[in-house]
């Protein structure tokens, strides 16, 4: 079950968007912030039943498109055509693309930021936000099968 202190941080983040809070967009947020990888709508599936919430696979679809509708989320298509759904990072980020798997994994880097930072003044540009996405053979769960 979902803790009092996640369960508030995610009805605060739906309220500011305008979403209605029901208990599977709570379930499905929740799961999407507490994870460093992106998951399609099938790994939520078998998370939310892990955690014994029965949430069907079309509302699953329909929070996401609205979720990523609010802009709280972002959808990644991979090549194997299937779509991968991460949290709107916080700050700028990097994420590892595996192109076994498809997983999408996101990190926040300090040093790449600074020399983002610096290309950008170098070249007279104002840097808004970046996103770089490192593609890998092999991600760490592809390594250990």
């Amino acid at each position: 079950m979902l803790k009092l202190k996640q369960l508030n941080n995610a009805r605060d983040v739906l309220k500011r968007v305008d979403v209605r809070v029901t208990i599977p967009r709570l379930a499905i947020y929740d799961i999407l912030e507490n994870v460093d990888v992106g998951l399609t709508a099938y790994d939520i599936e078998n998370m939310l039943i892990k955690m014994d919430h029965h949430i069907n696979l079309a509302t699953i679809y329909t929070t996401l498109k609205l979720f990523q509708n609010k802009g709280l989320i972002q959808r990644y298509k991979t090549d194997f055509e299937q779509a991968i759904y991460f949290i709107n990072p916080k700050a700028s980020a990097v994420q590892f693309k595996c192109q076994h798997c498809g997983s999408l994994q996101s990190w926040y880097d300090e040093e790449i930021k600074q020399r983002i930072t610096q290309l950008c003044q170098q070249r007279q540009l104002s840097l808004q936000d970046y996103r770089v996405i490192i593609d890998v053979a092999h991600c760490e769960h592809c390594e250990r099968e």
